[in-house]
């Protein structure tokens, strides 16, 4: 539920711990991604549980302990959320960071350690990309319904595996996007 005294949609119900998988509301028709109590949970989560550029799903103790890694869906997840909400620059900057977490060959990890870098978890991890499909089709619509295509929106086709930005043409239509994604 949403705690207005903290200013963020909350893990359960009269609670107060943030979990990343509240970014799916607007996807899910629950709520407008620019409904000010979407936004103030977003801005909430940035500052919370975002680790050197990833977010974390959530920060309190569960059956495994102290939460140490970022679930890489939930990156996606703030990706969309943030293009959705009509912010498309950091969408396009926190995608860009994301698709330098895949492996040579463009496969992702369950999650990623903040610190290093490195992969961990699952090996490769399915909802993980459908995350980053997901966000790369809504951030390409948008981009594309914002007239913004001079915007170089860089999908796995466009890194070089080890988090540099490779130089592509720009992506006109989400279906491009995929297409070039699909190629690789």
């Amino acid at each position: 539920g949403y705690n207005a005294e903290l200013g963020y949609f909350t893990q359960a119900l009269d609670g107060v711990n943030p979990d990343a998988s509240s970014l799916l509301l607007p996807s899910l028709g629950v709520v407008d991604a620019r409904d000010p109590r979407f936004v103030s949970t977003v801005d909430a989560y940035e500052r919370l549980l975002v680790e050197n550029g990833l977010m974390l799903r959530y920060r309190n103790e569960d059956d495994f302990g102290a939460t140490t890694s970022a679930l890489t869906i939930c990156s996606f997840w703030w990706a969309e959320a943030l293009a959705l909400m009509g912010r498309l620059d950091e969408a396009v900057a926190v995608f860009q960071r994301l698709i330098g977490f895949a492996n040579p060959v463009g496969l992702f990890s369950e999650d990623v350690d903040p610190h290093s870098g490195r992969l961990l978890g699952n090996f490769p991890q399915a909802y993980t990309h459908v995350g980053l499909i997901h966000a790369a089709m809504t951030v390409g619509e948008l981009l594309a319904d914002d007239d913004a295509s001079s915007l170089n929106l860089v999908l796995l086709s466009g890194g070089d595996g080890i988090g540099n930005v490779v130089d592509r043409p720009r992506i006109q239509k989400p279906g491009l996007a995929l297409a070039g994604f699909l190629e690789h």
